[in-house]
């Protein structure tokens, strides 16, 4: 196995620093000089490897479609026929946090940015696209409609779920969060 380039390297450090500063400063808040020190690298060396900001952009957006594109066919095929508490547990785990916070952020800055609109539409249709047709397999005899309506459900509370992670002593709420979004899923079984 060849061993990853220099570019490569420094292109995954690159997006690893700026990935952590748009979670914890947004889009705007980003600045090269957060991001390079971020990655320990002088800011140059950030237009070198990437580019300008919004090739930067451009490169993050795409290693988050990428990455949530494979963690939905992950759990497209590791989730036939799961409970719901798995299903749930799947989509509500911990690690997952930073990747929710980076599209938080990147939902936020969408209005001002066209090209982080377009792709997160697209991206958030697919989303929702993948989890009802996830649905669908476990659940068959539920309407279209239900299944919609569940997954949209589903999506929103986890979203909300994870903007807690910003505040303190929010582990009950993010717990309640779950269970609701459990409760919500397990009415497809009355269907």
């Amino acid at each position: 196995m060849a061993r990853p380039s220099v570019k490569e390297k420094r292109t995954e450090e690159i997006l690893n620093a700026f990935e952590k500063c748009v979670a914890r400063f947004g889009v705007e808040g980003s600045t090269l000089e957060k991001i390079a020190e971020e990655a320990g690298l002088r800011r140059s060396l950030l237009r070198h490897y990437i580019g300008n900001r919004d090739e930067l952009i451009d490169a993050l957006i795409a290693r988050y479609i990428e990455r949530s594109d494979a963690d939905m066919q992950l759990l497209a095929n590791s989730l036939k026929n799961a409970s719901p508490q798995k299903i749930i547990d799947y989509l509500f785990y911990e690690e997952g946090d930073l990747t929710a916070q980076v599209s938080q952020a990147l939902m936020v800055a969408a209005p001002e940015h066209e090209n982080i609109r377009k792709q997160l539409t697209r991206w958030t249709n697919d989303f929702h696209d993948q989890l009802t047709n996830i649905l669908k397999a476990i659940y068959p005899d539920a309407t279209k409609d239900n299944l919609h309506i569940v997954s949209a459900g589903i999506e929103g509370i986890y979203l909300n779920a994870v903007s807690f992670n910003v505040l303190d002593d929010m582990e009950n709420m993010k717990a309640a969060s779950k269970a609701a979004a459990l409760k919500l899923l397990q009415t497809l079984d009355k269907t």
